[in-house]
């Protein structure tokens, strides 16, 4: 995903990302030039202090 980034391949919220750390928050809209578009539906932490981040595809 950070490649996709770095080569501007990837918007959040019709803005372009230009960092991996980009924060996302639940209903964000995740854009990837040739791939499609994602909609954040949930975002957990995990026992393990790990993220679940639940998606969408949108068509």
């Amino acid at each position: 995903m950070s490649e996709w980034i770095s080569q501007g391949l990837v918007r959040v919220n019709w803005q372009m990302v230009q960092q991996p750390r980009h924060l996302l928050k639940v209903n964000d809209l995740i854009a990837i030039r040739g791939k499609g578009r994602l909609q954040i539906q949930a975002i957990q932490v995990t026992k393990k202090e790990r993220y679940r981040i639940q998606m969408e595809r949108i068509r």
